[in-house]
């Protein structure tokens, strides 16, 4: 299967995340073309597992203190280049989007036609789950950021949804509880 990876590189655990479920697709076989969006990421030695990768502005939120910045947000966002960005990039035979919480690729299953999948910890509030009441704009923000067919949600809690627990690298694997808020284990044996 040809798969379009999208992955917020944040640096709030999507490349991490991401880097773990890339590798394990791969080694199934599936040829993976990752886009990575957002700030820049350190081109670091473990970036070789998302080769082939391109890397796109996209859109980042400026946050202080845990909070979304919204003025300064929209004054930094570029959403000429973001619409290019989508526009341009060649999908053909691509069969399958998977978006952490990414907005590019998103939008080219959408523009495209392609099933899609979002798997990220974002993605768990597609739920009826305990959150914080929040603000309109922020419940908007997740709602509508990166939206996908299908939603995965990573939690540390299931709360009886249809959540998956977060992936944990396995260089952790030691460090790892055998069961994690009812989980048997914290894994993806099925990709």
């Amino acid at each position: 299967m040809n798969i379009l990876y999208g992955v917020q590189s944040t640096g709030n655990g999507h490349i991490c995340r991401s880097k773990e479920i890339i590798e394990s697709l791969k080694k199934r076989g599936h040829r993976v073309q990752v886009l990575l969006s957002g700030k820049t990421p350190n081109l670091l030695p473990e970036m070789k597992v998302f080769e082939p990768y391109s890397i796109r502005r996209g859109l980042t939120f400026i946050n202080k203190r845990g909070r979304i910045q919204y003025l300064k947000t929209l004054l930094q966002l570029n959403f000429i280049q973001f619409y290019r960005d989508i526009r341009d990039y060649n999908a053909s035979g691509i069969d399958l989007v998977i978006t952490d919480f990414e907005p590019i690729s998103s939008r080219i299953a959408r523009r495209h036609g392609i099933p899609s999948i979002g798997i990220s910890h974002q993605s768990a509030f597609e739920y009826d789950i305990p959150m914080a009441k929040g603000n309109p704009i922020g419940r908007y923000i997740l709602k509508n950021f990166a939206p996908a067919d299908h939603m995965v949600g990573l939690h540390w809690h299931h709360f009886d949804q249809p959540i998956l627990p977060p992936v944990i690298p396995d260089c952790f694997e030691k460090d790892r509880p055998d069961d994690v808020a009812g989980y048997p284990h914290p894994s993806f044996p099925h990709l």
